[in-house]
């Protein structure tokens, strides 16, 4: 598994990837101009994305942090296969590149940033990870040719499908911006640890 995880690693940093080895995330920098964007072939259509923006702060102007789209991987055994998981996350800076913000309160305010993430947002963003990695193609390698991943998902198609009693709800969830802006921008302020 330690071998299979450094060769993504490796693999993404030759796509201008950059990671938190020790969580296995990965995430763009920003360029030389600033923000990112990527444009790619979302399930339908061409899409673009921004993968990496500046958060400026109202008050002063200038840039506080800067947000990053990210993955998390993992290789996971399946019976006699193997197969990689991906989960989309964030991964904040305090340069747009390898300055991480960490702490304890990151995680939280990682996952109130995704909290209005449904299903359609996530395959989105799953389909642009898969797109990335395999650099547009269906398939990739890792170390030369002796690991061979497909860019498409695993599915299961069932008939049966047991129908919902009443109508189903999604809660929506409110969530205060300026506050979580402020929140991360106090965290980006923090000396970093060490």
């Amino acid at each position: 598994m330690q071998l299979l995880n450094s060769e993504l690693l490796l693999h993404a940093r030759r796509a201008g990837l950059l990671s938190v080895a020790i969580d296995r995330r990965l995430y763009f920098p920003r360029t030389d101009e600033g923000p990112r964007e990527l444009s790619y072939q979302a399930r339908l259509r061409k899409a673009s994305r921004t993968v990496t923006k500046p958060m400026v702060s109202r008050t002063t102007n200038r840039i506080t942090y800067w947000e990053h789209q990210a993955v998390r991987f993992s290789f996971r055994r399946y019976g006699s296969d193997w197969g990689l998981a991906l989960v989309p996350s964030w991964v904040f800076t305090r340069d747009g590149l390898r300055d991480v913000i960490t702490g304890p309160r990151v995680g939280r305010l990682a996952t109130r940033r995704s909290a209005r993430d449904y299903n359609p947002q996530v395959a989105g963003d799953l389909t642009f990870w898969a797109w990335v990695l395999g650099g547009g193609e269906a398939t990739f390698s890792l170390g030369g040719a002796a690991v061979r991943i497909t860019s498409r998902f695993l599915e299961v198609t069932t008939n049966e499908v047991p129908a919902a009693e009443g109508p189903v709800l999604i809660a929506d969830v409110e969530i205060d911006e300026d506050a979580l802006q402020k929140e991360l921008s106090e965290l980006a302020q923090e000396a970093p640890v060490q």
